[in-house]
């Protein structure tokens, strides 16, 4: 991070094998006003950030490009309790796809081509939400919170990034 994120002080890193490299250098309280926080896995969130405030999480593991200006107004545009960073797949089966019933090929498809979106592990989410999720939730699995959420009734939205 070269230069500060307008609005967003409150950073969550999910430690796994590359932290160490991170930590070197931007420390708990960077110089451009950052409040970072390094979280070990399978730990819950403490509300340390304080309630009413976006909470941007990231997981090293993933290599995105991302302006994080344009998911945070768009977090904020939304009114989302947690906005997720997807980028669109584009999956092609090169072979046929075979309907069968009892042993017996009733139809082929060839033509097998479906885009899809994937979370990229880099979320944003209000801290008033954190109160709500279950206790001992494993932040490093994104796909569990995102889930957790929507099962809560929490606005969940999908910011699009092209990588």
């Amino acid at each position: 991070m070269k230069q500060p994120i307008n609005h967003i002080r409150n950073i969550a890193i999910i430690e796994n094998a590359i932290t160490d490299r991170f930590k070197a250098h931007h420390h708990e309280n960077d110089a451009f006003g950052l409040h970072i926080q390094y979280v070990p896995k399978e730990q819950p969130f403490s509300l340390s950030h304080g309630e009413g405030k976006t909470l941007l999480v990231i997981d090293l593991r993933t290599a995105i490009e991302i302006n994080l200006q344009s998911m945070f107004a768009f977090h904020k545009q939304l009114k989302a309790d947690l906005t997720t960073a997807v980028r669109g797949i584009d999956f092609k089966n090169p072979n046929g796809i075979i309907t069968f019933v009892d042993g017996v090929v009733s139809d082929i498809n060839t033509q097998i081509k479906t885009d899809y979106f994937t979370n990229t592990g880099i979320y944003m989410l209000e801290t008033n939400i954190l109160k709500d999720l279950p206790a001992g939730i494993d932040w490093t699995d994104t796909d569990a919170v995102i889930n957790q959420s929507i099962q809560l009734g929490k606005k969940v939205a999908g910011f699009v990034v092209n990588s």
